[in-house]
């Protein structure tokens, strides 16, 4: 591993001295924590595919924090340049399975599949059971077709149930008296709901997980009870959420239709240059800012709203990070920010920074935090955490730990009167990190996700 990520770096940058350090720190951990053969693997099947003319996504995730996965060509965004966290995605002292997802076209991805099955045998490579689960609509008209209710009636009812997310049937019931008045109508209707009540939430039918691989050492089937789904594969008969335990590492490959359109763009410019390749363009070209500038964003990955095009219009952005930046704000939890954020990038004047210790961790995003990493950063300068703690500290807030929360705050009030700041001004910094941790965006993710968006607008 040391010897590919070394040979990965004399290419990667000019002066590999300067990265020494964190690559040092980073393949110690890697080491400690005894994910090698993990990130071989991975870097195998990802040259495989670049070996093969697919086209490998930038990187999804906090991997991109990796210095390693940069090396060995499993992501394509330099950690440094955008001071992306390697805690962020290898915490040493959390020890969990790492997490490399790989996106690749969406056309494309039975390749790679089979070829890891080849390599590594078709007993010790399977995928993933999930069970779809009887919804509302679904359990009253399975129920009503056993029943021998007529079609028409059944729809009927369906339509009275709404069309929104978690919904179930005794809150259908509660809120909507159109659906009740009718469930009252008739006794048959009566029975109907209340033997759809005695299954709803039930598994219905079971599918293929849509992007995870389970890769063992040893032959599945002594570990855990599998099931032929398909003609190619093993599936699993338990669920993801059942497989870590057992030791079995989940690899992720996400067929994205943006990837297999930029694909299709790329071998027509080939047919004429054919030493074109989209690694090599100028991502932030006046042109391509411009796309973003005037929203013109229709077909753009993640840009394609209106509510975003509106965003992009005011915002104007110059550069990559301004666009990671764009997609992080624009989501619901963090969108009531998005006026401070246009006052602050228009006028910088008017941002206020918690303390000057944090403008070099809030300048390009206005004084605001947007980033999980942000936080972490907070917590490493103002209170001497490790951004290995801070990360703790982060999950802990994101998950709403309680109990952890509050042994922490007080690691982090001593910690910043430790480095001289008043008592007053750690209470409003970890009141801040409370209030953005819980939302705040992956840096890593951003910026690989909006290097594919570049690419599209290029």
């Amino acid at each position: 591993l040391e010897m590919l990520a070394r040979q990965g770096i004399e290419k990667r940058y000019p002066d590999p001295a300067a990265v020494e350090e964190r690559l040092v720190y980073e393949l110690d951990t890697i080491n400690k924590m005894g994910f090698t053969d993990y990130f071989l693997i991975v870097s195998d099947y990802v040259n495989f595919a670049k070996d093969s003319h697919i086209m490998v996504g930038p990187g999804r995730g906090s991997a991109a924090g990796s210095i390693v996965a940069y090396a060995l060509g499993i992501t394509n965004i330099d950690p440094i340049k955008y001071n992306l966290l390697f805690e962020r995605f290898l915490n040493p002292e959390r020890v969990t399975m790492p997490d490399i997802d790989t996106d690749i076209p969406d056309n494309r991805r039975d390749e790679i599949i089979a070829y890891v099955a080849q390599k590594y045998g078709k007993d010790h490579v399977s995928n993933i059971i999930t069970f779809g689960t009887f919804g509302a609509r679904a359990a009253i008209r399975d129920v009503g077709k056993a029943m021998g209710i007529g079609q028409r009636e059944i729809d009927s009812l369906t339509k009275l149930i709404p069309n929104r997310a978690k919904m179930d049937l005794t809150t259908a019931f509660r809120q909507e008296s159109r659906f009740r008045n009718m469930v009252h109508s008739r006794s048959v209707y009566q029975q109907l709901f209340n033997m759809a009540l005695q299954i709803e939430g039930l598994p219905r039918h079971e599918s293929i997980h849509a992007a995870g691989i389970i890769m063992s050492g040893v032959n599945l089937q002594q570990i855990v009870p599998t099931v032929m789904l398909n003609s190619d594969l093993l599936t699993s008969q338990f669920t993801m959420e059942y497989l870590e335990e057992r030791g079995l590492i989940k690899m992720d490959f996400l067929g994205l239709r943006n990837l297999t359109i930029i694909d299709e763009i790329v071998k027509e410019i080939q047919k004429e240059n054919p030493s074109f390749h989209p690694d090599r363009i100028h991502l932030c070209d006046a042109e391509t800012c411009s796309v973003f500038s005037h929203g013109d964003t229709t077909g753009i990955f993640q840009f394609e709203s209106e509510g975003m095009k509106s965003l992009l219009r005011k915002m104007k952005p110059s550069c990559m990070e301004d666009i990671a930046c764009a997609m992080a704000l624009y989501r619901p939890s963090s969108s009531m920010h998005i006026s401070e954020y246009l006052a602050g990038r228009a006028d910088p004047s008017k941002i206020v920074y918690p303390c000057p210790q944090m403008i070099p961790v809030l300048k390009n995003t206005c004084g605001i935090m947007i980033y999980q990493e942000q936080v972490m950063e907070c917590a490493q300068i103002m209170a001497g955490f490790t951004l290995a703690k801070a990360d703790i500290l982060r999950r802990a807030i994101s998950k709403k730990n309680m109990q952890v929360m509050q042994s922490m705050k007080g690691e982090f009030l001593n910690g910043c009167m430790r480095n001289g700041h008043s008592a007053l001004l750690g209470e409003k910094l970890f009141a801040l990190i409370e209030q953005f941790a819980g939302y705040g965006f992956n840096k890593s993710h951003a910026v690989a996700y909006a290097q594919i968006a570049c690419q599209l607008a290029w």
